[in-house]
């Protein structure tokens, strides 16, 4: 899997830059936008290090993230934080010849958010998170990337639905 180098649209995709309110000619849900603004600043988060909330500041004004959203993006990020080492057991569990320090940040930060969602937002359908997670990756990651998120995310769904998905959301089980 190539490495991808930043979190910016793939070479020949449309931009879709979390502050315009068009893609492909499209308005830009608000949470779709909370999630690329997440995902940029999980990115971010990964890649320096820097303090969480100066982060999400930063991206929240850089993508001119909705007030309605903002609670949206503060959730997923901060969850995606309180969790981290859960849900990075879950995607090595999923991808155990990718070790996490080999993976792509794009991809990290993308799989992250989405494990998150399916773990511990359960109003969110488990079909539409890990959708916009491969949206998310065919605008900002390598062209691999897409089908391989979708098999992490699709390896961790099947793994906590149906019987698992209680105990996933808890933390507890396998």
């Amino acid at each position: 899997m190539p490495e991808a180098m930043s979190a910016t649209p793939s070479e020949g995709e449309q931009e879709m830059t979390p502050g315009s309110d068009r893609a492909a000619g499209r308005r830009i849900h608000p949470r779709r936008r909370a999630r690329v603004a997440a995902m940029q600043a999980l990115f971010a988060l990964d890649a320096t290090g820097a303090a969480p909330a100066s982060v999400l500041e930063q991206v929240t004004r850089m993508a001119a993230v909705k007030p309605e959203a903002r609670e949206f993006l503060q959730q997923l990020v901060d969850g995606v934080q309180a969790h981290l080492d859960l849900i990075d057991e879950r995607i090595q569990q999923a991808a155990p010849q990718w070790p996490m320090g080999q993976m792509a940040l794009v991809d990290k930060a993308i799989m992250r958010l989405a494990v998150y969602e399916l773990l511990f937002v359960p109003e969110n359908p488990p079909k539409v998170v890990i959708n916009e997670a491969i949206e998310l990756a065919k605008l900002y990651a390598s062209d691999s990337s897409p089908r391989f998120i979708n098999g992490v995310l699709g390896t961790i769904y099947d793994s906590a639905a149906p019987h698992g998905a209680e105990e996933a959301r808890s933390g507890e089980g396998s």
